[in-house]
């Protein structure tokens, strides 16, 4: 599913190192997802900002160096903010005049369920902020149940297949994070501007695109098929050229069979001088009775 993303380019990427994180020297590539520092030239990674303060809540056991939520701190880094559940919402807490982590006039909960509110049902007026859960769906159900969270107003956006190079065992429909906080804004930005949409959030998915076109390009020239998940490999005749790779692999280990069947059957040459020989023993027999 082509997306017809208004992307920063990707011109010079391949070709940058691992760098060492400057605040904790970890080696990483373009940044770095415990510090959310960019260690490669910036003038390469595109910056923007969103319409909406945003809150990240992250579950610990949620993997920093594969969680795609990283990207949306890394490329909007004044409207992005990573909560750690549950001390990140503590804090929260103890920072606020009305001793809670969220107003809950000014915040919205992107989450699905039946009490959640489409889009273009939503006032737009007061809010202010909104909240994604950056965790596994087994992990989402204790951030949701945490008093902090679970009184939160919550939207939901439109259905979208996900691009996701991991296997998602709950459904082909269950985004990973960067791309639920992408698909909102789209949302959002068409709705407040009476339907259009001009590509002002798709850098959101700059890295989550270059990984996604990196491991196309990787596997359709090594032509061999993507075992995670079937029929990843978008847009091409890959599976066909699998296959018909397959087949030759088939075809030379049976060569050598074929040969050796060749050669323990007799020729047509090999047929016609036993008929002549025995003719001649025939011939020599009859010479003997006379």
């Amino acid at each position: 599913m082509s997306l017809d993303l208004k992307l920063a380019s990707f011109e010079g990427l391949d070709d940058e190192p691992r760098k060492k994180c400057p605040n904790c020297e970890r080696t990483c590539k373009f940044y770095c997802p415990h510090c959310f520092t960019i260690v490669n030239e910036i003038n390469k990674i595109p910056q923007l900002t969103l319409p909406l303060k945003t809150y990240i809540v992250h579950h610990p056991k949620e993997k920093v160096s594969k969680s795609t939520a990283i990207h949306a701190k890394v490329l909007a880094p004044e409207s992005v903010e990573i909560i750690e559940f549950p001390l990140g919402l503590d804090a929260l807490v103890e920072n606020s005049e009305n001793d809670q982590a969220f107003d809950l006039n000014s915040t919205l909960l992107l989450f699905p369920s039946e009490e959640s509110k489409p889009i273009s049902e939503v006032d737009w007026g007061k809010i202010k902020n909104v909240v994604f859960i950056d965790s596994t769906w087994l992990q989402t159900r204790r951030i949701l149940r945490d008093p902090r969270i679970k009184n939160l107003p919550k939207i939901q956006i439109n259905a979208h297949k996900t691009r996701f190079w991991r296997h998602q065992k709950v459904s082909d429909y269950c985004l990973a994070t960067i791309e639920a906080i992408y698909f909102f804004f789209k949302e959002f930005v068409a709705h407040k501007n009476n339907g259009k949409y001009e590509g002002q959030v798709d850098n959101l998915l700059f890295f989550f695109e270059y990984t996604f076109q990196l491991i196309q390009k990787k596997y359709k020239r090594e032509k061999r098929p993507f075992k995670h998940i079937k029929g990843y490999i978008k847009n091409d005749d890959n599976d066909d050229e699998v296959k018909e790779n397959q087949k030759e692999k088939e075809k030379e280990k049976e060569k050598p069979n074929e040969k050796k069947s060749e050669t323990n059957e007799p020729t047509n040459e090999q047929t016609n001088n036993k008929e002549i020989e025995k003719k001649i023993e025939q011939t020599k027999k009859k010479k003997k009775l006379n």
